[in-house]
């Protein structure tokens, strides 16, 4: 989970040109400087931004060149616009035949920090068909509380879960899935930091087949013929059982 800050780092500059007169040309033709005016400008990094002198777009801030404005002279509100409406303002005194720098250099500041949550899932290894599995989870995050999302889901549409939907924990009856594998899977978030610590996870039971059920097998077979003959017989079938 990661925090992004961007921070101004601002350098300004006054250059007096009393008495030197310049010419600028752009990419059309030669424009020669007005007289009594005086001159700003704007690098930025690690791009161009957008300027505004007393609340108007005068054009973008340049990057391996300053950019260059004219002013009359007197006090101007400087606006530069950078990333994620963050703002550099200032009020700048612009004198005649002087030039005024702005340098600004954007930061970004990373912040990392631990996800408030790491669920670890557990379930039975193997069981019989007809038991109920349960899968549990926990958080091994043990500092501070959370509310944790909690999505089930299992390996095929026609288990039954019987309980614990939207809960750290379900059953799942396994009624009709011998010899089969019952799969549950978890898809675990908070809801606010879901790019960095989302989790989807899962734990796996095999359901073996019953045993077959005992086949009968004849022990003793006798004629009736007297009360304690009849009673020791009984008794060593008991003893058998």
């Amino acid at each position: 989970m990661r925090n992004i800050r961007y921070n101004f780092l601002f350098v300004i500059g006054l250059i007096l040109t009393l008495g030197l007169t310049t010419v600028f040309a752009d990419d059309k033709k030669d424009v020669k400087r007005p007289k009594n005016i005086g001159i700003l400008t704007v690098k930025t990094t690690p791009t161009a931004m957008t300027v505004r002198v007393d609340g108007q777009v005068v054009g973008l801030s340049g990057v391996s060149a300053p950019a260059e404005f004219y002013l009359t002279p007197g006090i101007h509100r400087v606006e530069i616009e950078g990333p994620n409406g963050k703002a550099f303002s200032k009020e700048i005194e612009i004198r005649r035949d002087a030039k005024n720098c702005i340098c600004l250099k954007i930061i970004e500041e990373t912040t990392q920090r631990p996800c408030p949550y790491d669920i670890r899932l557990d379930g039975p290894d193997r069981v019989v068909e007809g038991d109920l599995i349960t899968f549990a989870s926990f958080n091994a995050v043990t500092t501070g509380a959370i509310t944790v999302i909690y999505t089930w889901t299992v390996s095929s549409n026609t288990v039954r879960i019987t309980s614990g939907l939207g809960t750290p924990a379900i059953t799942v009856d396994t009624t009709r899935f011998g010899g089969q594998t019952i799969t549950a899977k978890l898809d675990v978030n908070d809801g606010v930091f879901d790019a960095s610590c989302r989790q989807r996870i899962s734990v796996p039971t095999i359901v073996d087949k019953p045993p077959p059920p005992p086949s009968p097998r004849n022990f003793d077979e006798f004629e009736s013929i007297a009360f304690d003959d009849d009673k020791a017989r009984l008794d060593a079938f008991a003893i058998e059982l």
